[in-house]
């Protein structure tokens, strides 16, 4: 038994292995499985054809009916929800939307116009023009946010940029007019203070304190011309303006001040001595300027000189008339006459009148004076007397 089991089991065993199977060819089913797949591919691509031609022409239908409409088309849709909107109405709304935005744009920007235009007539400033802008952009940005949201912000920005050129166009001519008016002011008030300085100016004083003076006042019209947005190239002109006007003046008032025309004549002649010297009476003058005003004195004080020296020679022409021929003819002056003459010749001799023509005058009235005392004197006369004194007036 044991050799049996030993023998059984150091021999291998020999199973029967199978034959050989026969091939089964598959083919057919996969080509047929392709052609189902193909005809799938082919139904889908139809039917999203299908599906996106109908929703580009109801889209297409949308967006006309929407445009042409906007107003209609919205009060159509206006209790919808627009998640349940069809394509149609989807298309429509958005574009009834968005020509709602174009009508409220141009709308919106004639309004700020009208604002613009209106706050420049009441002069407003920039400040006011900006808060009823910001009003109006904010306004019509609103009317459009409960329809569509992203529309209205978009809208918003647009405005947004409007406001803000209409707001900086505003804004810079209404700096531009105000720089204007300030500067129109500042002119006037300039005129008036450069009249109050050449008052000063002519105003007897003496020199050092004639000259702070007038460097006090042109500084205080520098800060002033300042504040009045004058740039520095500006106010130094000006400055050099009003001090020629002020030296110009103080110079008028030194030779206004001399009673005779001959003293005038005397202050030219030394006003020409202090040209170019800088000092003296022509002292903070421009060379040509000093010799332009000097020859200005002159002849005024020519002018004056020849005005008085033909009063002069009317009053003796009056005096001959009045009381030398009168008195040549027998006659007798009133009193009334003579002191009128006299009196007209003080006056010339007070206004610097010829020295020599004056004292010509005077031996005049003088001899008038003693004709009429004397035929005052013999008018009392008897004849015998009369007769004695043409005797005596023989033998003088």
């Amino acid at each position: 038994m044991a050799d049996l089991f030993d023998r059984l089991t150091n021999q291998p065993i020999r199973s029967a292995a199978p034959g050989n199977l026969p091939r089964v060819d598959f083919a057919a089913g996969r080509e047929a499985a392709r052609t189902s797949q193909t005809l799938a591919q082919a139904m889908d691509r139809i039917s999203n054809y299908a599906f996106e031609s109908a929703k580009r022409s109801q889209t297409i239908e949308g967006s006309r009916a929407g445009a042409a409409d906007p107003k209609g088309t919205l009060l159509s849709l206006e209790d919808r929800d627009p998640s349940s909107f069809s394509f149609r109405e989807s298309a429509a709304y958005a574009s009834a939307v968005e020509g709602l935005s174009a009508q409220v744009e141009v709308e919106a920007k004639k309004t700020m116009g009208e604002i613009m235009l209106d706050s420049t007539q009441k002069g407003e400033n920039p400040q006011q023009l900006g808060e009823r802008l910001d009003m109006a952009v904010i306004g019509f940005s609103d009317s459009l946010a409960l329809l569509d949201p992203g529309t209205a912000q978009k809208l918003q920005l647009t405005l947004d940029n409007y406001r803000n050129a209409q707001y900086l166009n505003f804004s810079e001519d209404y700096i531009k007019e105000q720089r204007r008016a300030s500067r129109a002011t500042g002119a006037i008030n300039l005129d008036v203070m450069n009249q109050s300085l050449e008052n000063f100016a002519r105003s007897p004083m003496p020199p050092a304190a004639m000259d702070k003076m007038i460097n006090d006042q042109l500084d205080s019209m520098g800060v002033y011309l300042e504040g009045q947005g004058y740039t520095p190239e500006e106010i130094a002109a000006e400055r050099l303006r009003s001090q020629k006007r002020a030296v110009i003046a103080r110079a008028r008032g030194e030779f206004e001040r001399l009673e005779s025309p001959e003293a005038q004549l005397q202050f030219v002649e030394d006003f020409r001595k202090d040209i170019g010297k800088g000092k003296g009476l022509a002292r903070g003058m421009a060379d040509s300027t000093a010799e332009t005003l000097a020859n200005s004195f002159e002849t005024l004080a020519k002018s004056a000189r020849s005005a008085l020296n033909g009063e002069i020679t009317n009053l003796k022409a009056d005096i001959k008339l009045e009381v030398t021929s009168v008195v040549t003819a027998g006659g007798v002056p009133g009193q009334q006459v003579v002191d009128k003459l006299r009196s007209r010749v003080t006056a010339l001799e007070e206004q610097g009148g010829d020295k020599e023509k004056i004292a010509e005058l005077k031996d005049l009235l003088t001899t008038a004076e003693g004709n009429i005392e004397y035929f005052q004197g013999i008018q009392g006369y008897n004849i015998e007397q009369l007769e004695a004194e043409e005797q005596r007036l023989m033998e003088v």
